[in-house]
Formats: C-alpha cells, structure tokens, sequence
C-alpha cells in the first residue's frame, strides 16, 4: 500500500442571498476537503463546514457545522457537529 495521500480542497466565496420575503441569508466559511491513500479505497474522507446566517430587520441567527464522513470494511462513519 501506499503512502500517497490525494487531497481535494474546495472552498466557497460568501455570499448573500435575498428571499422573497425579505429573508437575507448569508453563506459563508463553506469548506470540503477530500482525501484518499492510493491503493486503499477504505482510507477515503470527506470533510466538510460550513456557515449560514439568516436575518430578517432587526434579528439574525447563524449556525455552523462540521461534518465527516468516512468508513470500514462494514460501516460508514459519520460525525456531525453544530
């Protein structure tokens, strides 16, 4: 087996969108990153983030997560985080 990893990032510009209700909803700190050792399909993963932040006059959320994905010979292994 190899020790070369292969990695592919992709990020996102932020951005806003406007919803027809007046909604604005802004798009940020997007992030994915796929890895895999060649000659070991098993060994792939992706990782991923990103940012969202609704907001409406006076109020605004925002909510952020983590995700990644990875698995074995039997299972996927999935890990979110918010």
């Amino acid at each position: 087996m190899s020790d070369t990893y292969t990695s592919l990032t992709w990020t996102t510009d932020s951005y806003e969108r406007l919803v027809e209700d007046g909604l604005k909803i802004q798009y940020s700190d997007s992030l994915d990153r796929f890895t895999i050792r060649e000659g070991d399909p098993l060994s792939a993963r992706v990782d991923s983030k990103r940012k969202i932040a609704p907001s409406r006059g006076d109020w605004r959320v925002a909510v952020g997560t983590r995700s990644s994905m990875a698995a074995d010979r039997t299972h996927f292994h999935i890990i979110d985080t918010v």
